[in-house]
């Protein structure tokens, strides 16, 4: 069985993005779709999936990565979510204990919020 797909969407204006001097912030929903299996070490995703409303600057995600990010589950699901920002990568936990590999992943919408350094 295939590897299960996670997907991310900006919040639409003027929720979903947020310029500091050196920062832009963004926060969305990362859609975790069922029909996959978890491999061990996390689900690869890569932020270039993303897009915004309103025309705001967004960094090139192909060459950055957040220097923080965070997820949480938004449907009350029992799951734990850690990004591991060296491997880009969602890891799923349930009871603090990562879901061991080919596991049957549950569809689940979990809200993030992520912090990239400004290519200004």
């Amino acid at each position: 069985m295939a590897t299960a797909t996670v997907k991310l969407t900006v919040n639409a204006y003027p929720n979903g993005v947020d310029n500091t001097q050196r920062s832009e912030i963004l926060k969305g929903i990362c859609a975790l779709l069922a029909g996959g299996t978890y491999v061990t070490g996390g689900l690869p995703f890569v932020w270039s999936f993303l897009s915004a409303e309103g025309g705001a600057f967004i960094p090139n995600f192909n060459t950055m990565v957040p220097t923080w990010a965070d997820f949480k589950t938004l449907a009350g699901s029992n799951q734990t979510y850690v990004y591991d920002s060296v491997n880009q990568k969602l890891l799923i936990f349930v009871a603090g204990v990562q879901v061991t590999n080919g596991t049957a992943v549950t569809a689940d919408t979990i809200g993030f919020k992520a912090e990239f350094v400004r290519g200004v």
